[in-house]
């Protein structure tokens, strides 16, 4: 059964690092830009609302251009599908890792102050969650790559087990 099954975990595992990710982003985005620039992103007084959604517009292009991109890595045959679901993964999480330490970084929450400083982390925000979307290319397809006949249970139980680091964020981050 899929219990005992190693790549079934290692899909889950991707995905609950996405989820983790995303979901703190999602959550933790507004309290940060309130907490070191002292803006409320999503108030309509702040002028900032269309930048509040802007990761999310460049994720859903993001993740529309990276699936184009699979397929035509595919199509020529130079990469097998595992390695397209691996790059594709690790390329995702890395942008999305590199884009948080920025966030984190002395230089951008001390030195990047004022009108530069909010702009900046807007655009690392914008660029960690909407190319960090890619990632999903390389895990949410995986489910069906696993079994087409049970994909629908498999990606039911996986995305309920995924979900839960995504549900901890706020605890473990803060």
């Amino acid at each position: 059964g899929f219990v005992r099954h190693r790549p079934f975990w290692a899909t889950v595992c991707a995905h609950a690092c996405y989820n983790y990710m995303s979901f703190l982003a999602l959550s933790l985005g507004p309290y940060f830009f309130k907490t070191k620039y002292n803006v409320d992103i999503s108030s309509p007084e702040s002028g900032l609302g269309v930048y509040a959604c802007l990761p999310y517009v460049v994720l859903f292009v993001a993740q529309a251009v990276a699936g184009v991109v699979a397929d035509g890595l595919r199509g020529n045959g130079r990469f097998t599908l595992t390695a397209i679901r691996k790059g594709f993964n690790t390329a995702g999480l890395l942008v999305a890792t590199a884009g948080f330490a920025v966030l984190a970084s002395p230089a951008l929450q001390h030195g990047g102050t004022g009108t530069t400083g909010l702009h900046t982390a807007l655009a690392v925000l914008t660029v960690a969650v909407g190319v960090g979307g890619i990632a999903i290319t390389g895990h949410w397809a995986n489910y069906r790559d696993l079994s087409s006949t049970y994909s629908p249970h498999l990606l039911a139980i996986g995305t309920s087990i995924a979900t839960i680091p995504g549900m901890v964020t706020n605890l473990v981050s803060g």
